[in-house]
């Protein structure tokens, strides 16, 4: 009589347990986001630049975020110190008439937190908390409306450079993205 090998008996069993044991899931379930949705994921980052500026000035930052998931908000930003000294999420209100390609020119320190009278079309900027992402939408972050100021820059940033910018969110997720310094 052809006994099997012990140890053939021992591969046998091995081989089922990986089998098996992937489909045996955690009775727990899932954590759902904090807003409800079903999925998250980092909104994508399009098109990322910043405005040509002298060291000792400000600049600006722009971009678009795309949430292919569940929504998300902006809640903080950052650039390296040897950059700038800090950067800030901003909104740009009011009226803009002539005053494209304002945001973070030199001579625009005094403008943070300005108590514009908005009938009047007075422009006025102001630090928010967060920028909201919806599901399955996008926000822009531009010229006259959001955007990231950049605050006592370090050096010059000349056209052509790139200048890493990191984004975090409300979920925790973060990421960096390059850049490009463009001119207004």
């Amino acid at each position: 009589m052809n006994r099997p090998a012990p140890h053939a008996f021992l591969v046998g069993a091995v081989a089922l347990l990986a089998v098996l044991l992937p489909a045996c899931g955690s009775d727990e379930p899932a954590e759902a986001p904090p807003d409800g949705s079903t999925s998250r994921t980092t909104p994508a980052v399009v098109d990322p630049w910043v405005r040509v500026a002298a060291a000792g000035g400000n600049s600006a930052a722009y971009l678009t975020l795309t949430a292919s998931g569940g929504g998300d908000a902006l809640v903080s930003v950052s650039v390296p110190t040897d950059v700038a000294a800090e950067a800030q999420l901003h909104e740009t209100t009011g009226g803009m008439d002539g005053m494209d390609g304002m945001d973070g020119m030199d001579g625009m320190d005094g403008m943070d937190g300005m108590d514009g009278d908005h009938s009047s079309g007075m422009m006025s900027m102001q630090q928010v908390q967060e920028i909201q992402v919806p599901a399955g939408g996008s926000v822009s972050l531009e010229p006259g409306g959001f955007h990231v100021m950049i605050l006592d820059l370090a050096r010059d940033l000349s056209e052509g450079q790139t200048v890493p910018v990191t984004l975090t969110f409300a979920s925790g997720a973060s990421t960096t993205v390059d850049a490009e310094v463009r001119a207004g």
